[in-house]
């Protein structure tokens, strides 16, 4: 995949309006090669050859938000960022949103401040910490994490973050069901419920969005401490 052929993929999902293609070319370009020159220092990606950078990196990091409407999104949480994805790829797109990363890693917290120095981004605030001992005083209009760990786990770490009414996405593999003891229980407890589970074929993947739907106040004991989240979801004990 071309940089031309990334960009017109996501314009072809998405209802993106007012952007302006030069910048954002300039800016694709720039990620992609500070990505590949900090890559050997700081493994950030083995994904880091051109056209891999924009078919599977990019475009896949992209792609699994295709029932988002960006929007209707003011501000997006981004968990476990490391590299920028894919908080920064949709902030490029959706230049409104004010986007936060919360990254436990030093080093990739300084790729991505610098990064965001680089591309020239306004409302943008990488955080270094674990995200279980973040204040969930800020809440967000989206929040979700990629897949570096199971469902149940995910869930519980970023779904009191959420407003009430905003969105929880989680992009997951094709055995996210055997990761999680009852995923409408667990969102229950969480003050949200499922909306839709996406599911999308690519380069002969599969790939699953879970999105679901904060509905109130999470109980202010979740996220407990990683100790135990990593023990199981405690379904209301």
């Amino acid at each position: 995949m071309t940089k031309q052929e990334f960009i017109k993929n996501v314009l072809d999902k998405f209802e993106i309006s007012n952007l302006d293609k030069n910048k954002l070319s300039e800016q694709l370009d720039i990620y992609k090669t500070f990505l590949q020159e900090q890559n050997a220092q700081v493994n950030l990606t083995r994904l880091d050859k051109d056209d891999i950078i924009w078919s599977k990196y990019f475009w896949q990091s992209m792609m699994v938000y295709r029932l988002v409407d960006f929007n209707t999104v003011k501000t997006v949480l981004d968990v476990g960022s490391g590299s920028g994805i894919p908080g920064f790829v949709i902030k490029l797109f959706f230049p409104n949103i004010k986007l936060t990363v919360v990254e436990s890693s030093h080093k990739k917290c300084e790729f991505m401040k610098q990064l965001a120095e680089k591309l020239h981004l306004a409302n943008v605030e990488v955080i270094n910490q674990r995200i279980e001992q973040t204040s969930t005083k800020r809440q967000f209009d989206m929040v979700t994490a990629k897949a570096v760990a199971p469902v149940e786990t995910i869930l519980e770490l970023i779904t009191p973050f959420a407003k009430s009414d905003g969105l929880v996405v989680v992009p997951k593999g094709k055995n996210y069901l055997a990761e999680v003891k009852d995923l409408n229980q667990e969102l229950k407890q969480l003050s949200a419920s499922l909306l839709t589970v996406d599911y999308i074929l690519d380069d002969g993947i599969d790939f699953y969005t879970i999105i679901a739907k904060k509905h109130g106040k999470t109980n202010p004991k979740y996220p407990r401490d990683y100790k135990k989240i990593i023990k199981g979801f405690d379904y209301g004990k």
